[in-house]
């Protein structure tokens, strides 16, 4: 099918007048979209085997390329441009919440409020998906950046969530390497 000038013209006007008809093919279907920042939490569900997986949304960073000091500025831009991804490029950050049974272990816990207000939001996808900090029974950080740690503070600098254990990292790299040091108790 070749589409020339008047073929596109013709299916943008069709399409533009459908949606602005009085007669609503969508609205069977629309869900109202609410516009506080509660209603932006997310929490995706799946089952992995028996383990039932959550995944929060904390928010987004914006990476520059100068986190990738060995790229090649105009390649690293080319690519982007190429993808279609905008410069800085927009990357989730999101904790997990794994359930089996009663058991609820909590990996990684975001941002909190240090990092801006795109971020932090762990509370609010927990609450989207049901949960209360006070249901989960295990907190276990991969690595203590802020992005992974933060949110194991609270308000008023109080515990965030008063689980029966925490796993934390024993050293720490900018690599990220993780070596349990075992359980924890949080100081309340």
């Amino acid at each position: 099918m070749n589409i020339d000038r008047r073929t596109f013209g013709l299916g943008t006007f069709s399409a533009g007048a459908l949606l602005l008809s009085p007669i609503s093919l969508f609205a069977g279907n629309a869900a109202p979209i609410a516009a506080s920042p509660a209603s932006l939490a997310t929490a995706h569900r799946f089952m992995l085997g028996d383990l039932e997986i959550t995944a929060l949304s904390d928010g987004y960073l914006n990476l520059g390329l100068e986190l990738f000091p060995s790229a090649d500025p105009a390649a690293a831009e080319a690519l982007l441009a190429k993808a279609f991804l905008p410069k800085p490029l927009p990357t989730s950050v999101n904790a997990y919440l794994v359930t089996k049974g009663d058991r609820r272990v909590l990996i990684d816990t975001g941002t909190a409020s240090a990092m801006g207000p795109i971020l932090g939001h762990i509370p609010e996808a927990l609450a989207a998906a049901g949960i209360r900090p006070e249901e989960i029974d295990t907190v276990i950080i991969t690595h203590l950046h802020p992005d992974h740690a933060n949110g194991l503070v609270g308000i008023g600098g109080k515990a965030a969530f008063r689980q029966r254990r925490s796993w934390l990292p024993r050293r720490n790299s900018l690599s990220g390497t993780m070596t349990g040091s075992g359980p924890r108790r949080p100081t309340r």
